[in-house]
């Protein structure tokens, strides 16, 4: 079930969050989220490209057509929520592994660009559709990861000295 997922998703933004409030002084919490952000890219990529056959070749432009078309298959619910939690990994590793300012902002646009990127890739390698649904999905993953960047900063100015 879907909110099995979204569990998952607390459970590892706030673990994410407790980890970077612990271990941000040490050099290899930085490294180690350098590397899982481009792990995270490659996973990504060779998910939504790589291992994919051939698809139907469509652009969907209408973003709420998603919404109809899981009244007649529940399971793209399911797909819904793949695509968020696809995303997941770049919000939490990109704001902790690089220091960038307006880190939400860089985040979501990274994410915007690499759906882009992969969306425009499935639809001219016919492994699938152009789906804006896809693009809104996966930067809501990333921006969902951006939240334990956040939880992690207001811990630290709870509690830092005044």
């Amino acid at each position: 079930p879907s909110y099995i997922y979204f569990i998952g998703i607390i459970v590892i933004i706030v673990t994410w969050a407790f980890l970077d409030f612990r271990y941000k002084q040490k050099q290899c919490w930085y490294i180690l989220n350098r590397i899982l952000f481009f792990l995270s890219l490659a996973a990504i990529f060779t998910i939504t490209v790589l291992v994919r056959g051939a698809g139907e070749v469509v652009v969907y432009l209408n973003t709420f057509q998603i919404f109809e078309l899981a009244k007649q298959f529940p399971d793209v619910y399911n797909q819904m929520v793949l695509n968020i939690v696809l995303f997941l990994p770049i919000g939490l590793t990109l704001p902790f592994a690089f220091k960038i300012k307006n880190v939400a902002l860089v985040t979501v646009l990274v994410s915007l660009i690499y759906s882009l990127i992969i969306e425009f890739l499935q639809y001219f390698l016919q492994l699938g559709c152009f789906d804006t649904s896809d693009l809104i999905l996966n930067v809501l993953g990333a921006s969902l990861g951006v939240i334990a960047h956040m939880i992690s900063l207001k811990l630290s100015k709870l509690n830092s000295p005044v």
